[in-house]
């Protein structure tokens, strides 16, 4: 078939054409071979009119190739059945004529001529076979004929014509339902190739896009990936994404990726996607719980999922990944510099009190780092909390509040908790070393102490009196640690959205040793932060009440013969004693005899919140407020009624003490 391809023309398009052309070239084949294989034999046998008859039938069968690569189907068609129409005559003629068998191949020569011929030409064929059967019914030779055994000529020749019709019209039944399959083959064929042609168009404009896609996913600085319900990254990603990784592998999921640089994050998403798999809460729901950092050498990454497909219709999560360490080393940046500003402006205001709490909060850190039991650091790490804030330190304030964290959780500190606690402090003392430096061995005098000195002076005091007047320019102002506790809630009041409030100071002008109260005055911040997180009401609950809209805080320093006294006192909703007696009683501590019940106020590690925070709620802060103050040899006295007013005064044995004036600040 190959061979006979060779000889169609290239312009012979129609399809039918095109078939008959090659059932023409195999017939002339055919009828070549038969004339080689015949020849020989008919000249051994001596039939010398076969012999002489196959050049022509082989120059006939030369004939129609030459008309088929000419595009003259038609005419080649006509001269092969003709061809074959002669042939079989003259057999049939010279062997018997209407009774030869060789006349029985017509109906096989109207199937050759509707395959080779046009509808019109096939037709006249099989009329022209048909025909040939009553032309030699009528040249019978009656003498020869044997009439009984076949009957009359005609009727003979009858069956027989009308054989090569049906033939015809069986042979044109096929023919057609072959034509109509064909046609619509080819239409079904133009239009898989028009769909192929567009799909072609669509893949070239695909890749177009893909192209342009890659381009941007190459130049943005995002790391950009898709996840399928497996969790593999697809090949489409941002060139960030494997900057940062490395290579992505083809069929690598999302958990082996962050594997590679942070495995804390690795399992927080294993987890997280297990649910995913079970489809048991919805999508959203475990996208939130999924890990929001992630580690990647020395980077910060921000992770952030949005479900691009749900599950029904074949799972797809995108993955926006953010480098957030210019950010994150820019906000470490700022607070720093806040937290330079905020001890710049503490040294300025009572440099005093600022050299007291680096001496004071020196002597927690070197606590919290060394080798104390649990409770000592709770207290400690607690106690460093509130210095800190007090002073506008909030990273530092921060970290030791995550140390009580983990000391809540694990029993204990690691060594790198420790190590990360002292750097931290350290970086703290080197942005002050050279203010240090510089105010060294100086004393702060104010104004109205050269006022006193020069009215005693005038008075005509003795020696000792003004010896003692300066001496006192030694001592702290007690006024002064009042002011810095009133700065504390206003700003624990403004992180708690507790804005509604009024501090007022009430002090004597009490001058006290700095070194012997350090450690009460940093304790004492717990006081206050309870007061603004426990005891400021709501402004509408107030007003039910019948109070004043604006809950007041009262900080005051009294002075008697025998003692100094610290208090804080509030006209908020007072101490909840039945809920702490439960806490306690589901804790197994002992509830005291006493009503109420205020040992339970010092209890460690009892508390009347369900959950702390970064202010208060650990149970922590009084305890060691009691611990401070027993340390100076004085006790703590609480009195409180439930909806009107909470009071704690801190009673400390009698310092050196100075003149005073009664004076009051609001704020």
């Amino acid at each position: 078939m190959a061979q006979l391809e060779l000889w169609l023309p290239s312009g012979l398009l129609d399809v039918d054409e095109r078939r008959r052309a090659r059932i023409l070239l195999g017939f002339c084949a055919l009828v070549l071979l038969a004339v080689a294989i015949t020849l020989p034999l008919n000249v051994l046998i001596g039939a010398h009119r076969a012999v002489a008859f196959s050049p022509l039938l082989a120059l006939a069968a030369l004939v129609v190739p030459l008309l088929v690569r000419r595009q003259q189907t038609m005419a080649a068609g006509l001269v092969l059945n003709v061809c074959v129409f002669v042939i079989v005559e003259y057999i049939a003629a010279t062997r018997g004529g209407l009774d030869s068998t060789t006349l029985g191949w017509s109906p096989v020569c109207v199937v050759v001529g509707t395959l080779t011929l046009s509808t019109r030409g096939a037709k006249l064929m099989a009329v022209l076979w048909a025909v040939s059967h009553f032309a030699h019914a009528w040249r019978v030779d009656p003498a020869h004929w044997d009439a009984l055994r076949l009957g009359p000529p005609f009727a003979y020749a009858l069956p027989r014509a009308l054989g090569c019709l049906v033939t015809l019209g069986l042979v044109s039944v096929f023919e057609t339902a072959r034509r109509k399959a064909t046609a619509a083959l080819w239409q079904e064929q133009d239009h898989i190739r028009r769909q192929r042609d567009e799909i072609a168009a669509v893949n070239d404009l695909l890749a177009v896009r893909n192209g342009e896609l890659r381009l941007v996913l190459d130049s943005i600085e995002q790391g950009l990936l898709v996840l399928n319900e497996r969790g593999v990254v697809l090949p489409e990603h941002s060139a960030a994404l494997e900057a940062w990784f490395g290579p992505v592998v083809q069929g690598e999921t999302f958990l082996q990726l962050l594997q590679r640089s942070d495995r804390r994050a690795a399992e927080s998403f294993e987890c997280a996607w297990m649910m995913i798999e079970d489809g048991f809460m919805p999508l959203e729901v475990v996208l939130g719980q999924m890990p929001a950092r992630a580690r990647c050498g020395e980077k910060s990454l921000g992770l952030r999922y949005s479900p691009l497909q749900s599950a029904e219709q074949g799972l797809r999560i995108m993955v926006v990944i953010t480098d957030l360490t210019p950010s994150i080393e820019q906000a470490r940046v700022t607070a720093r510099e806040r937290e330079t500003l905020a001890l710049f402006g503490h040294f300025m205001k009572d440099r005093r009190a600022f050299h007291s709490f680096l001496d004071e909060t020196q002597k927690l850190v070197t606590r919290a780092t060394a080798a104390v039991p649990e409770g000592d650091l709770r207290l400690t790490l607690h106690t460093l909390k509130g210095n800190a804030a007090v002073f506008g330190l909030e990273g530092l304030s921060a970290l030791a509040d995550d140390l009580e964290e983990e000391l809540l959780v694990g029993g204990n500190l690691s060594p790198d908790a420790r190590e990360e606690l002292s750097r931290a402090w350290g970086l703290v003392c080197s942005r002050a070393q050279s203010w240090l430096q510089e105010a060294s061995g100086r004393i702060e005098v104010r104004q109205r102490d050269i006022d006193a000195l020069e009215r005693a002076i005038s008075a005509g005091a003795s020696p000792e009196k003004l010896k003692r007047l300066i001496s006192e320019w030694g001592l702290q102002d007690a006024a002064v640690r009042l002011e810095r506790l009133r700065s504390r809630a206003m700003r624990v009041a403004q992180r708690l959205g507790k804005e509604n409030l009024r501090v007022e100071l009430r002090g004597e002008e009490v001058r006290l040793e700095t070194n012997e109260f350090e450690e009460f005055w940093a304790t004492f911040t717990h006081v206050v932060n309870n007061a603004v997180d426990h005891g400021q009401e709501p402004r509408e609950q107030r007003l039910a009440r019948g109070k004043d809209p604006i809950w007041t805080l009262r900080l005051e320093v009294r002075e008697t013969p025998t003692e100094v006294c610290v208090c804080a006192w509030d006209d908020g909703s007072g101490i909840d004693w039945e809920r702490l007696r439960s806490k306690a009683t589901a804790r197994g501590i002992a509830i005291p005899k006493e009503d109420p019940p205020t040992e339970l106020l010092f209890e460690a590690g009892l508390s009347s919140r369900d959950a702390a925070s970064e202010i208060s709620g650990r149970g922590v802060g009084m305890a060691a407020v009691k611990e401070a103050v027993a340390a100076l040899g004085g006790y703590v006295q609480v009195e409180s009624e439930g909806g009107r007013y909470t009071q704690i005064a801190c009673h400390l044995p009698r310092p050196k003490l100075g003149a005073f004036t009664h004076r009051t600040h609001h704020a």
